[in-house]
């Protein structure tokens, strides 16, 4: 299992523990991430390059809206195979309690960590 098929196959775990909707915790969360990652890399190449600043154009929210749906809908059919993370979660539920720990760890390092990076761009670019 490679470390994205993990941190989804976590996130879905912890859904199906609290009897929720585990795939749409696991698309949403996972998408919030991902946008979280565009935007920084947006506002690095803000800070470093001369692209266009989206945010201040008028229509903004006809081309960023339109866009974050597209991405959202293309990922959800890219990534979403029921079969295949079922498995996965039988596989990392079979695994022992100490590396289930360190997955754990690794997941939310993963998670907390994309949104810490933002905003240490923000603090340090003063942007």
């Amino acid at each position: 299992m490679n470390w994205y098929s993990y941190i989804i196959t976590t996130l879905y775990n912890w859904g199906k523990k609290n009897d929720s909707t585990p795939v749409a915790n696991v698309v949403i969360t996972m998408l919030f991430v991902h946008f979280v990652q565009i935007f920084t890399v947006y506002m690095l190449l803000l800070k470093y390059t001369d692209i266009p600043v989206i945010f201040e154009m008028k229509n903004a929210r006809y081309i960023v809206l339109p866009i974050l749906a597209a991405i959202s809908f293309i990922y959800y059919r890219l990534v979403y195979n029921k079969q295949s993370w079922e498995k996965n979660s039988t596989v990392l539920l079979e695994k022992n309690r100490e590396k289930r720990l360190y997955g754990k760890i690794y997941v939310l390092t993963y998670l907390i960590g994309s949104i810490v990076l933002l905003f240490l761009v923000f603090v340090t670019y003063n942007i």
